[in-house]
């Protein structure tokens, strides 16, 4: 079959686009419990395809629960090796379905479900496993997400369904099963005789850019109490997230050796909770106001407007984050003429106009 092209949705179709991503998002992070009698139907059918008979089905409630089974099981017997369906099924039916396809509409499915959940969860479960202290459990990886495969079959089913795309009869099937364990169940392990079947998380809990986030409990909850922790898609050690923000260390923060979860934290608590314990440098000065750069290590450097104004007689201070690079400027829509210049960027933070004063009315 020849590859189809397509530059330009219909009007009808880019309407369709928003209904189709609020769906399959939900679907990626749906907290239901598991559509159980659904996922094993679709999942027999898969090693019918194969020529495996039907496997005996084991639930458990998490992703780190489904590892331990899955150690126990090669424990007991080395002879118990996956099946062949990833590269069976799921491997052959993307290359089919590229074959049939070239096509770029959206990837924000894939950074909201295949990214950002999907690559916290499998950090934690390798490191919740390693702290274990159980050197011999194995770290069991998946290449079966259930819900979490919700961007590409979302991307696929699109295609099809609105856009009119011709798949080949066996291709459209199997596109279908991975779609009914999508909308029921969570990461699977399939084996010879047996298959391993996560439930779904009980909770999650995402920032307005759907990035896994919450700044004082877990991100995502497991029913089994597997919890995952992270700050606007950052994963985190629970400490930073469970602790109150003027708790927090920072010379604890500082030491730690991920720049990333460095800065999460430091988004949490705000620079004016750490401005004494980083290491800075002025860009310029205007009016009492400063434009400063703070070195976070590991070449990772922000800044921030510190802000100084009297408020009925009392000196105030405060310390804003804003954009250190050109580039950083332009996703607002807006650049100062001058990035490097502390009241432009003073008036850029505060929607001033060229000319126009702030005026305190206190």
């Amino acid at each position: 079959m020849s590859a189809i092209k397509i530059e330009k949705l219909t009007p009808d179709q880019d309407s369709q686009i928003k209904i189709w991503f609020d769906k399959w998002h939900a679907t990626g992070i749906c907290t239901d419990p598991a559509d159980r009698p659904r996922a094993e139907e679709a999942i027999v059918k898969m090693y019918e395809l194969i020529g495996k008979s039907k496997p005996r089905f084991v639930w458990v409630d998490s992703p780190i629960t489904a590892n331990l089974m899955c150690h126990i099981l090669q424990k007991a017997s080395r002879k118990q090796d996956k099946t062949s369906l990833e590269a069976s099924l799921e491997a052959s039916l993307r290359d089919s379905l590229r074959d049939s396809l070239e096509a770029s509409l959206w990837d924000s499915l894939e950074d909201s479900l295949g990214v950002s959940l999907g690559d916290s969860l499998e950090d934690s479960l390798r490191d919740s496993l390693e702290a274990s202290g159980d050197s011999k459990v194995e770290v069991h990886y998946t290449s079966f997400w259930g819900q979490q495969d919700s961007y590409w079959i979302a991307f696929y089913k699109f295609c099809r369904d609105v856009v009119g795309v011709k798949y080949e009869k066996k291709d459209s099937e199997v596109l279908d099963l991975w779609a009914d364990i999508a909308e029921s169940a969570m990461w699977f392990w399939p084996y010879e005789n047996i298959c391993i079947v996560s439930e779904r998380p009980s909770s999650v809990k995402m920032d307005v850019r759907r990035r896994i986030h919450s700044l004082d409990s877990a991100a995502v909850t497991f029913r089994d109490g597997w919890s995952v922790y992270a700050i606007h898609g950052v994963r985190v050690p629970e400490k930073y997230v469970l602790t109150p923000a003027y708790k927090i260390d920072p010379k604890e923060v500082l030491k730690e050796s991920n720049a990333e979860v460095r800065t999460a934290v430091i988004k949490k608590c705000g620079f004016d909770h750490f401005r004494k314990h980083l290491d800075s440098k002025l860009i310029s000065a205007s009016n009492g106001n400063e434009l400063l750069e703070f070195d976070l290590g590991a070449s990772m450097k922000v800044r921030g407007l510190l802000l100084r104004w009297i408020d009925k007689h009392d000196s105030k201070e405060t310390i804003l984050p804003v954009p250190r690079t050109l580039e950083q400027f332009k996703k607002t829509g807006d650049v100062p003429d001058d990035i490097n210049d502390c009241e432009q960027v003073r008036r850029w933070t505060l929607h001033l106009t060229k000319d126009e004063e702030l005026v305190n009315e206190s």
